[in-house]
């Protein structure tokens, strides 16, 4: 895994991203989470074709359990927490348990359901997906979630217009299960879960996080089981 890690560590080199100043990969918690401000938490058992988010519930609430351990013994006490692995929202309340830090300081990505339904309404009003704002999702990362266009609008021509004003009813009852089950129907199509969305959103998810701050140096952790 440390090789692995390696590898990683070269990828991110060879990106030339501007703002990274320096990647430290190891397998020590002590090591990977000291002084942390920004954490991603991916590691877990990914889903497979066939099952549900909760069928994870094991397996990665006990890893979720550990890293939680980890950000209190190690982390910033000012750290932000962003749960990726499934099931999201739970391993979101299992890290909210254990890590003894404000639970304000604690997300897990939904981003990427909003995502995906920004890209749907870009795609059934043939418009740029940054013309569409205030398209949200409500409830869990999970088939169960509630997409919510009430207050999305969409840029034209001749102004903001109403995304619900533009669109059929019976189309909405196609968003709203589009969305729900994209990531079911991503891991059909590919044989494994969301790997660039969810990258992009996890992007999108700390930008707009971290943007009310002034310009700081985060320390962001890769954290690899």
């Amino acid at each position: 895994m440390v090789e692995a890690m390696e590898g990683v560590k070269m990828e991110l080199a060879d990106c030339c991203f501007p703002l990274v100043k320096g990647v430290v990969a190891s397998n020590k918690t002590e090591v990977a989470f000291k002084d942390v401000e920004c954490a991603i938490l991916v590691a877990g058992m990914p889903r497979k074709v066939g099952m549900e988010r909760k069928e994870l519930i094991g397996i990665n609430t006990r890893i979720m359990k550990e890293q939680a351990l980890a950000l209190k013994n190690f982390a910033n006490p000012h750290v932000r927490v962003l749960v990726v692995a499934n099931p999201a929202n739970t391993n979101a309340l299992v890290v909210a348990n254990n890590a003894g830090i404000d639970v304000k300081q604690i997300t897990c990505l939904t981003r990427l359901d909003q995502n995906r339904a920004i890209a749907q309404i870009a795609s059934k009003l043939n418009c740029k997906v940054e013309d569409v704002s205030d398209a949200f999702v409500w409830g869990n990362h999970s088939e169960k979630q509630c997409p919510d266009i009430s207050h999305a609008v969409v840029q034209t021509p001749n102004g903001p217009k109403r995304v619900a004003d533009l669109v059929e009813e019976s189309w909405l009852e196609s968003f709203n299960k589009t969305v729900q089950e994209r990531g079911a129907k991503v891991i059909e199509m590919r044989k494994a879960s969301s790997a660039a969305s969810a990258a992009k959103a996890i992007v999108d998810h700390f930008r707009d996080w971290l943007c009310q701050l002034s310009v700081m140096e985060v320390n962001i952790i890769l954290l690899m089981t």
